[in-house]
């Protein structure tokens, strides 16, 4: 007779299956999950946030990560290397036919093992509460605990560039205006001159407007596309939680009506790292007698 079962499982962040669809459709970024963790482990997890089993690396050294990552960078996409990774030998056979052109790796973790593939990566994005190695090597910090940071971080980059590209055509038209007119090239033809002290601040002005327009970066605020996709995500996540305290309830009165029936099952909870404000459930135990 079965005793008892003790059942662990780590904690899918919800909103992951949320960004990843997002990431994909709307965004046209290919999606990787690589870990440590063995492959029907790592296919669940997979199956389970809507990601393809053939975009996952499983039981990945550190090493390994960035070798992925490598490779990603270099070619763009990994078909031989998709199922689990044994030793770094498995993934220098590549051939030219899966090369795509060289690609921008994006590489998102939170654990000491993460290190060499957050330095590898073009762009290395640590979560909060992450190890101290992983916040050190990241070029990024996500300063809230979950993942809807990323698609800010992304849209906001893509904010920034635009910012900058504006900065250096206003820069370059406004210098091809006035250069001339400071330079005395109109003066012969037309004896239209600039005074020096005029040249002297417009140049000062083409300096200014440059950082207040860079300036303004501060008024940022996410797109209203990424703000619905949080608050749609925050009501599901209550609307759970208000069905799972109905279902509670409902089975505590069916325990009180058949107190020979009763099971306890009571979740562990245990804080999983220091910096983390609230306790996080990591196991399940159920005892059967």
């Amino acid at each position: 007779h079965i005793r008892a079962v003790i059942a662990l499982s780590d904690i899918i962040r919800p909103e992951a299956s949320v960004i990843i669809n997002y990431l994909q459709k709307k965004c046209k970024i290919s999606c990787y999950m690589i870990t440590g963790d063995d492959k029907v482990t790592a296919h669940a997890v997979a199956n389970s946030i809507g990601l393809s089993v053939d975009h996952v690396f499983a039981s990945a050294k550190p090493s390994d990560k960035q070798e992925v990552v490598k490779q990603l960078q270099q070619y763009g996409s990994l078909v031989n290397i998709s199922e689990n990774i044994e030793s770094n030998d498995d993934m220098e056979h590549i051939p030219d036919t899966t090369i795509t052109g060289i690609k921008s790796v994006c590489f998102v973790g939170d654990g000491t093992n993460d290190s060499p593939a957050l330095a590898q990566a073009n762009v290395g994005i640590a979560m909060a509460g992450g190890t101290d190695i992983a916040v050190e090597t990241g070029d990024m910090v996500l300063c809230k605990s979950d993942l809807f940071g990323l698609l800010i971080a992304i849209d906001l980059s893509k904010v920034t560039l635009r910012r900058i590209l504006l900065n250096y055509v206003w820069a370059f038209i406004y210098n091809l205006m006035l250069i001339p007119f400071a330079a005395g090239v109109f003066y012969p033809s037309f004896q239209i001159a600039l005074d020096p002290m005029l040249a002297g601040a417009a140049m000062a002005l083409s300096s200014v407007s440059i950082v207040v327009s860079s300036l303004s970066l501060g008024l940022y605020k996410s797109p209203k596309v990424v703000d619905n996709i949080i608050n749609i995500h925050q009501q599901n996540n209550k609307n759970k939680i208000e069905n799972n305290d109905h279902k509670l309830d409902d089975t505590d009165d069916e325990n009180e009506n058949n107190p020979q029936h009763t099971c306890d099952c009571n979740p562990s909870t245990a804080l999983l790292d220091d910096d983390m404000d609230t306790d996080i459930p990591i196991s399940y135990f159920s005892i059967m007698v």
